[in-house]
């Protein structure tokens, strides 16, 4: 009886974990990237060895922290794709970090938070005639972040 109850009590918390290690953010790349006219998801230890120390230093306590990422770019329908990328970031519980308007590009920057810790961080830049967006995945208190920003 106590092996069932110890393999059940396991069982729930590796269903569990499972569950929370996939982020919401996986899930509107797997719905959208068939309309993408590029897409790409590359774990951050590959993707951080093409990026330069010098064009880095001042974010590089984030880039260890990295898991992965998602870039998608969208030219189709891009006033259409942003409507739906705003109903998943509420949906989703996303939190808006920053939002910067540079003559007609817009860029915001959203956290998904998970028990204090940001899990991930998208960023979302648009204009008139494209949507480009760029996930990465990571395990950051909030004062690591705003370290990060003060630094700058």
């Amino acid at each position: 009886m106590m092996k069932r109850v110890i393999l059940f009590a396991f069982t729930v918390l590796l269903f569990t974990s499972c569950k929370t290690s996939q982020s919401s953010f996986d899930n509107f790349y797997r719905n959208h990237k068939s309309q993408s006219e590029f897409s790409i998801k590359v774990p951050a230890f590959l993707a951080n060895l093409f990026l330069k120390n010098e064009d880095v230093k001042e974010v590089k306590p984030l880039l260890k922290k990295a898991k992965s990422y998602h870039l998608m770019v969208f030219e189709e329908n891009p006033q259409n794709l942003q409507k739906e990328f705003v109903n998943f970031v509420k949906q989703h519980h996303y939190q808006p970090l920053m939002k910067v308007k540079n003559g007609k590009d817009n860029v915001g920057f959203y956290v998904f938070k998970e028990q204090n810790r940001i899990k991930e961080i998208v960023m979302n830049v648009r204009d008139k005639n494209s949507v480009v967006m760029m996930s990465m995945k990571t395990n950051l208190s909030e004062e690591e972040v705003a370290n990060l920003m003060n630094a700058n």
